[in-house]
């Protein structure tokens, strides 16, 4: 019987998806987005959200990463991290040289180092009363049933009072394409 229990975790251990263990993964922390206006270089008003994150490895050895952040409208509209002076440099003042966007962010990050980002989503839809942020590239990919997958963390947040509150976040997995 024993034999029989044994052969049987053996096969289920073969079927089941290896996950990352957690010491694996960068580390991130956020705030809540906002809703920023800002002139162009014409005058013209413009409307962006802007996010703002940290990246830290603390999984005691060098970790090479590209992030890519997005989001997405619950009208189905999708944006992509942007890189906006404009709005870094009227945001932020001379702090702005401290924060990179993902593009710049990704490459080696070494142990103990903490990066900041600040992503920018310029006219994202004002009818959208829930958006989803999604980071790739915290976590490794893997192979699952044929498949290369990756892990994502997804952050959804609702539109209340003309400020975006936090309704749920945490990992989900998506296919490669």
């Amino acid at each position: 019987m024993k034999k029989y229990i044994l052969s049987f975790l053996f096969f289920v251990l073969l079927l089941v998806p290896i996950q990352l263990d957690a010491k694996d993964n960068l580390s991130m922390v956020w705030g809540d987005p906002q809703d920023y206006i800002y002139a162009d270089l014409l005058g013209s008003k413009k409307k962006a959200v802007v996010w703002f994150y940290q990246i830290s490895n603390k999984t005691g050895e060098k970790q090479t990463a590209y992030i890519n952040i997005t989001l997405v409208t619950d009208t189905g509209k999708q944006y992509d991290d942007t890189w906006s002076p404009l709005v870094e440099v009227k945001l932020l003042g001379k702090e702005h040289e401290q924060y990179e966007d993902c593009l710049t962010m990704g490459g080696d990050f070494y142990n103990g180092v903490t990066k900041k980002g600040m992503a920018v989503f310029p006219n994202v839809d004002p009818g959208s009363t829930e958006i989803m942020i999604y980071v790739s590239g915290l976590a490794d990919s893997y192979w699952r049933e044929n498949n290369l997958v990756q892990s994502v963390y997804k952050i959804t947040y609702k539109r209340s009072n003309n400020k975006w509150t936090k309704l749920k976040h945490g990992w989900e997995t998506q296919k490669v394409q």
